[in-house]
Order: structure tokens, then C-alpha cells, then sequence
């Protein structure tokens, strides 16, 4: 009989936590959200304690109070990711990146990177972003909800089909004949929508657990107003609840907590 069981993860945002006031705490490190070491030490700690990910919430712009608070989004995700990611070796890592302020290209390649780098660690937490002060960095304007979420669409699709670009096995590192790669199988995915294209394909082949996880928030002001795929098209159809976070498990192992997660 299967016995329900939930994943547990832990929010890094600013190097203390979500509470902006945390810098404060006695004995805490007052500069943790500049420097990485802190993070590591945070990181190694949730690794000890069997949760299944760490998350790293993201938005392109100082959101808070400067003169009381440290910044919640100050060292960039993939940056940090990149150095967790040496530094552990089972828990998962799950970053934010903005679907309005980035293109689909850019991040199915640095989240596909992060996920060879972490050996199959990697997680992507798609939101659209609708901070004014996000918007006024890009020296954009912030698109009215439905635009949003009609273009952060296309925009994982995009991710997606580019993700599937390099297909498993194509890697053939054949040294004897001379064949790096089966290049027939490696083909430009043209990913077009009425908001954005991306011809394709990655340079990267797929990572041990085939492609980064990827969510969305399910709950709240940010909540997805319909469902979005979640995985490459080719392993699943879209999910109406993010999937659990990524935990570096290998094929056969088994998993140490089984159900959803919830990100907001």
C-alpha cells in the first residue's frame, strides 16, 4: 500500500531565507547573500538533512527596502547554481528565470549546462514577471496578464523543443571511426510562435536524467492561469501541478520522498 509522502525543500532567496529582517539574526552571517561559501555551507547542511532541493526565487530588480533589508535577489541563480552544484552531490537545484525578461534560447542553455555541470540536479521554476522595477531595468513595459502568459508559452515550448533538440544517444564519441555525434539526429527545431523564434539546435547533449525538471507557481498571485508542459515534449504531455524537484537520483534508485512539490 503506498503510503503518502511529500518532498521537502528549502528557499535560499538572499542568502538567509525569505524573512527580509534575517540578516539581523545573532550569530548569522550578515553578508550571506554575497557570499557563495554561505551558501555552500547552507546547501551541504539541507544535503545532511535529506531534503530533496534546494530553490533560488529570482526577480531581475531590488525589490526591497535597501536601507533596512539585504537584497533578495542579489547573486545571480545560475552563477550560484553553478557553484552548489560542485560542491554537493545528491540534492536538487532549482532556480527561477524570468520568461519575459530572457530568451527561450538563452535559458535552455544555461539550465541544460547547470544540469550536465550537477549530473541531473538542475530545476527551472518559470514565472513571467510582473514587477515594475523588473520591467524599468529592461527599460520594457510590464504586458497586460494574458500577454504574459500567452508568450511564457510559447516561450517553454520553445525551452522544451530545444531541450529535445539533442536527442539521447546521439552523442556518439566514437574515437576509433571519427564520429563525434550521430549529426542526422541533431537538427534545428525552429521554434516559432507569434511572440518569439528560436531556429536551434543546443550545442549540448542531454544530461543523465535526459533534461532540467521545470515548474510554475501553482498557488498565489503568480499562479499559472492554465496548465503548461512541464518536461520535453517527447517524455510528457502538460501537467496541471509542477513536478517534484530534481534529486540527482540515477535510473533504479530509489527516490527518497515520492509526491509533489508546490512553488510560489
Amino acid at each position: 500500500m503506498h503510503k503518502p509522502q511529500m518532498h521537502l525543500t528549502v528557499q535560499l532567496i538572499g542568502g538567509t531565507g525569505i524573512e527580509q529582517g534575517a540578516w539581523r539574526w545573532p550569530g548569522d552571517q550578515a553578508n550571506a547573500f554575497i557570499d557563495v561559501d554561505a551558501l555552500v555551507r547552507a546547501a551541504r547542511t539541507a544535503e545532511r538533512g535529506k531534503l530533496d532541493a534546494i530553490f533560488f526565487a529570482d526577480t531581475p530588480a531590488v525589490t526591497v527596502d535597501l536601507a533596512t533589508s539585504s537584497p533578495q535577489a542579489a547573486l545571480d541563480p545560475v552563477v550560484v547554481l553553478t557553484a552548489l552544484a560542485r560542491e554537493t552531490e545528491r540534492i536538487g537545484l532549482v532556480a527561477t528565470a524570468s520568461t519575459t525578461f530572457n530568451h527561450a534560447y538563452t535559458v535552455a542553455r544555461q539550465f541544460r549546462a547547470l544540469d550536465l555541470v550537477s549530473g541531473g540536479r538542475i530545476g527551472w521554476n518559470a514565472v513571467t514577471t510582473s514587477h515594475p522595477a523588473a520591467a524599468l531595468n529592461f527599460g520594457a513595459e510590464i504586458p497586460d496578464r494574458a500577454e504574459r502568459y500567452a508568450h511564457a508559452e510559447e516561450f517553454i515550448a520553445s525551452v522544451m523543443a530545444l531541450w529535445g533538440s539533442w536527442p539521447e544517444g546521439a552523442l556518439l564519441l566514437d574515437t576509433q571511426n571519427g564520429r563525434f555525434a550521430d549529426a542526422e539526429r541533431i537538427r534545428p527545431v525552429m521554434a516559432r510562435g507569434r511572440r518569439m523564434f528560436s531556429r536551434g539546435p543546443l550545442g549540448l547533449p542531454p544530461s543523465p536524467r535526459d533534461s532540467p525538471s521545470s515548474s510554475r507557481p501553482a498557488a498565489g498571485p503568480t499562479a499559472w492561469p492554465s496548465p503548461v508542459p512541464t518536461r520535453t515534449p517527447s517524455t510528457t504531455t502538460p501537467s496541471t501541478s509542477p513536478p517534484p524537484p530534481p534529486t540527482g537520483r540515477r535510473s533504479g534508485e530509489p527516490p527518497r520522498r515520492t509526491a509533489g512539490t508546490r512553488t510560489t
